[in-house]
């Protein structure tokens, strides 16, 4: 048998080596069972590499945390300098952790920049929640909260307690705003100048803002300042004539030396002062004295009479004195008759036994005072009464109808319905025509029956009116003011 060449020989091993895949169909699930079985053995070899690699970083961590707590000094460059390695781990794959180095971030021009994470040693000195130090801080902070909590409740309640009601607030508001303004103007108009109280009170309303501002109002504010206290306040109120009530500084004193803050802080210890005074004479609650005091019962300054305007002036010294007099005249009889009135309030009402008299009593012992009082005035001398009032602008009327025509006779005669129509049109306040008759037959009768006379001619009644008899006007209001009395 000849023998096979070195290629068919080649060829014949090739072949035999071959698989019979290369010939023939594998079914799927077998490949896949094949491909399973290769992963799950890949699998298992991983996780045990990772637990391993795991449990070893885990040791190193804890032995590094002993190492660097117990140690006092400070940390080496090299561990603070160690960058935070990650390890990236995907299943199925056996690969070396790769070191991931984060890039420090690029500052932002108008943003803060990020804050550096803290390194493994100030991780290692850091408290942990679950020790004892921690704990300790913890209700350390909550005990000094809860302090600042009482503390704060506390003042808050002091405040309240010593708060003013809101009457007593707006006047020391008040006070606040009246202060500034007058400030303002004398550093304007300067020391000595006194300030119209007119045109300066719709200023420390604007400053206020709750009502118009009157001049009681202002001489409150002036008055608490030196109430209860020795200092004496700077301002004062004057009066100029005509209207003109100012305010101004008193001599010797200069805007440059008045302190504010001190005057305010003086106003409301003067005003507490007084509300507590108050609270003792009437034996109110100690717990609000400040409520039993009200805006009429606070003092007002007194306004000063200044010499240097109507009182020099001799035109009007006489009725600057006639009006002085009058006004004294008028409080004399007021205090007379307040006197009158405790007077008979202080008089017990008692029965002649000595007995306290009940109500009964009382009521008919005022009848039988009434009793013995004069009567009223009737109607027809209630009339009689504003007849003689009107008596002075009647015979003035009739007067000057009598010397209207100067060639008449002195003696005239006219018709009682000619004069009340005169007296119609002439008179500013009109007259009833049978007030004008009660007036006539008064003077013809009664006031001057020289000078006017009434006669009857057939039933019609005239008046004749002697010119040369006629009394002057002062003594036809004296025999009126007879006739009143």
């Amino acid at each position: 048998m000849p023998r096979l060449t070195r290629r068919a020989q080649g060829a014949t091993v090739a072949s035999s080596n071959q698989s019979i895949s290369n010939f023939t169909r594998v079914t799927k699930s077998q490949v896949l069972h094949d491909a399973a079985a290769a992963s799950k053995k890949a699998a298992v070899v991983d996780n045990t590499s990772l637990r391993k690699r795991k449990a070893s970083s885990i040791e190193d961590e804890a032995e590094a945390r002993l190492t660097l707590r117990n140690i006092s000094y400070a940390p080496s460059s090299d561990e603070e300098s160690e960058p935070i390695a990650t390890s990236v781990k995907r299943a199925c794959r056996r690969e070396e952790p790769k070191i991931i180095t984060k890039p420090a971030p690029t500052p932002v021009k108008g943003k803060r920049a990020a804050k550096a994470p803290p390194s493994r040693a100030e991780r290692s000195h850091r408290p942990i929640e679950s020790t004892i130090l921690a704990k300790s801080k913890q209700q350390t902070k909550t005990i000094q909260t809860k302090i600042l909590d009482y503390q704060k409740k506390a003042r808050k309640t002091t405040q309240d307690a010593d708060a003013l009601p809101p009457h007593l607030a707006e006047m020391v508001d008040l006070h606040k705003a009246f202060l500034q303004t007058m400030m303002v103007q004398l550093a304007q108009n300067g020391d000595s100048s006194p300030v119209n109280i007119t045109s300066v009170a719709p200023q420390i309303s604007l400053a206020w803002r709750k009502r118009a501002v009157k001049i009681e109002d202002i001489r409150r504010c002036i008055a608490i300042q030196s109430t209860c206290s020795d200092v004496e306040s700077p301002f004062m109120v004057s009066d100029y004539g005509h209207g003109k009530v100012c305010v101004e500084l008193r001599s010797g004193i200069s805007a440059a030396t008045v302190n504010e803050a001190q005057l305010c802080k003086q106003f409301e210890k003067n005003l507490r002062a007084l509300a507590t005074e108050k609270a003792n004479n009437q034996m109110t609650d100690v717990d609000i004295p400040l409520e039993s005091l009200s805006l009429a019962e606070l003092p007002q300054a007194d306004i000063t009479t200044m010499k240097t305007g109507l009182g020099m002036n001799p035109l009007f010294a006489k009725g600057l004195r006639a009006l002085g007099e009058l006004k004294e005249d008028m409080a004399t009889k007021q205090q007379q008759r307040d006197a009158k009135k405790q007077a008979a309030n202080d008089v017990p009402m008692l029965n002649p036994d000595g007995s306290k008299m009940s109500l009964l009593d009382r009521i008919r012992l005022k009848q039988l005072a009434k009793a013995g009082e004069p009567l009223p005035p009737s109607g027809p001398e209630l009339q009689r009464r504003a007849a003689l009032n009107r008596v002075v602008d009647v015979a003035a009327t009739i007067s000057m109808l009598s010397l209207s025509n100067p060639l008449s006779l002195p003696r005239q005669a006219f018709t009682m319905a000619a004069i009340l129509e005169k007296l119609k049109d002439s008179l500013r306040v009109p007259v009833s025509r049978e007030e004008g008759m009660t007036c006539i037959r008064l003077i013809a009768t009664e006031i001057a029956p020289e000078w006017i006379r009434i006669v009857t001619i057939g039933g019609r009644e005239n008046v004749v009116i002697q010119r040369h008899a006629q009394p002057v006007d002062r003594v036809i209001q004296e025999r009126v003011q007879r006739l009143l009395a």
